[in-house]
């Protein structure tokens, strides 16, 4: 009988794979490069202003999605902030606003093509919300938190979740 050499506790095990889907998760994505709009896309601070240049076709929901994908990406890298990749989800929510917008020639919402990341305490479907606890890991969410369906209806993207204190207390 072959003994079991990893004598590392669960939670352990648990942590370096959860790590490890997120990297994997995030390995498509690290060597892109710039898009000839990142600059002018990612120095928009106001998301109304951002909202607005969707609207008039100055930038297309994929583009604004890409270049933010690529800050997260930088940010990741410097800082270990990402804790779920929603990259791909992203993209194929862009795509379907993009479609719309051709089609009808408006924004689905207020917040069309506006990009958003989430604290790890909102359910997104599919995926895990741990609240910074191991235990939770594994488990995804069967659907959209409230607050995730309403923004999503208004036109927001949400491109990953984020770190926080266990619990948010601290």
């Amino acid at each position: 009988m072959a003994e079991d050499t990893d004598a590392r506790p669960s939670w352990s095990i648990k942590v370096e794979q959860k790590r490890k889907a997120r990297d994997d998760a995030l390995k498509p994505f690290l060597n892109q490069q710039a898009g000839d709009k990142d600059d002018a896309i990612t120095k928009i601070v106001d998301v109304v202003e951002l909202a607005s240049k969707v609207a008039q076709g100055e930038f297309t929901t994929t583009e604004v999605v890409e270049a933010y994908i690529r800050k997260a990406v930088k940010a990741h890298q410097k800082t270990n902030c990402i804790t779920e990749v929603l990259f791909k989800d992203a993209l194929q929510q862009a795509h379907q606003l993009d479609a719309h917008y051709a089609e009808h020639k408006r924004p689905i919402g207020p917040f069309h093509g506006v990009v958003m990341t989430l604290k790890d305490q909102f359910d997104v479907k599919g995926h895990d919300t741990t609240l910074a606890y191991v235990g939770r890991v594994g488990q995804p969410a069967t659907e959209d938190a409230l607050i995730v369906s309403i923004l999503k209806g208004a036109g927001v993207v949400f491109i990953a979740k984020s770190n926080l204190p266990q619990s948010i207390m601290w």
